[in-house]
């Protein structure tokens, strides 16, 4: 039984890396709700509102607490869409929230006749923000437990906001980034495969950088460049089209580094340098170690049938 539990505790964090981490550009989608009306996620964070995105499961009881605890709904009235059902004639108008049904093995039908109640009017309530059912939002978000609640900024990016307060959920708004004034190339985040190579002190693997325009102006050019020891890797000269929030992949291709640690820079004119730099740590030593090991090997009372080889990556 202590094996089973140690195999089920290690697919259940197996699973747990799957959901996508904070910080990550959150997937575009059009979907339509149960009253037949289209949401384009994108369209809204370009309106300047902020997505909250919860996706649940009609049989999951955690979900269905937070959902009758009105949580959503209050924001829904006090911040959402001016003009909006259930929304309040004062409110901020910075919210968009968008409830999804999104196991893939229930029927749109379980949405008003579930084991738990009507998900439509929970305690008899009815919710006045969107409801949708679309198996689609499961693999696109990599959903790994229910429910799972995002903040979407308008910048696109994300983060998993859980089942927290209304006023917790409106806090999650001023960590949202405003587009700098002028010409901004933001590196967001990075990629990498770079891994130690046998006993050399060298690493190798692909390296690639995502890139979002934080200005307020369109971008056009930026050069993004890699360096190890202070000296020049490799320098990327983008060209192109990238208006407010839109981003663009770098991929610099196979590197071979000879340090632990690289920065990647936008060495281009920028009017905000805050967020041109990333860094990178390699670890070199790759599992090999220069102390003494010692290596014990317990059998059983057959010894003479046991065998044990020690190689090296080339197995000699």
């Amino acid at each position: 039984m202590k094996y089973l539990f140690a195999i089920l505790f290690s697919l259940s964090s197996l699973y747990s890396y799957s959901q996508l981490p904070d910080g990550s550009i959150a997937p575009d989608f059009t979907t339509t709700d149960v009253n037949g009306n289209s949401h384009t996620l994108y369209d809204y964070l370009d309106e300047g509102y902020t997505v909250i995105l919860q996706i649940s499961a009609v049989w999951s009881g955690p979900d269905w607490n937070y959902s009758s605890n009105g949580v959503l709904q209050e924001i829904w009235e006090a911040h959402g869409p001016a003009g909006e059902p259930g929304v309040s004639a004062n409110t901020t108008d910075d919210v968009m929230i968008l409830w999804f049904e999104g196991d893939p093995n229930t029927a749109l039908s379980e949405l008003e006749n579930s084991s738990l109640g009507n998900w439509l009017a929970p305690n008899g309530v009815a919710l006045n923000y969107p409801i949708i059912n679309d198996d689609y939002i499961y693999d696109l978000y990599s959903i790994s437990f229910f429910p799972s609640i995002f903040t979407i900024c308008p910048n696109r990016i994300l983060k998993e906001s859980g089942q927290a307060s209304a006023e917790a959920h409106y806090a999650n708004l001023s960590e949202c980034i405003a587009p700098s004034q002028g010409n901004n190339a933001a590196l967001i985040s990075l990629e990498s495969t770079i891994e130690a190579i046998g006993c050399d002190l060298t690493a190798s693997g692909n390296l690639s950088v995502l890139v979002q325009n934080l200005g307020t102006e369109l971008l056009t050019s930026f050069t993004v460049e890699v360096f190890s020891n202070g000296e020049s890797v490799i320098q990327i000269i983008y060209s192109g089209s990238l208006d407010v929030y839109q981003t663009t992949t770098i991929n610099f291709g196979n590197l071979t580094i000879d340090t632990e640690s690289i920065q990647i820079e936008i060495t281009s004119a920028d009017d905000n340098t805050a967020d041109n730099t990333l860094s990178h740590f390699i670890n070199m030593n790759n599992g090999q170690t220069s102390e003494e090991v010692t290596v014990k090997l317990l059998t059983d009372n057959y010894a003479a049938e046991t065998y044990m080889q020690i190689t090296d990556e080339n197995g000699l």
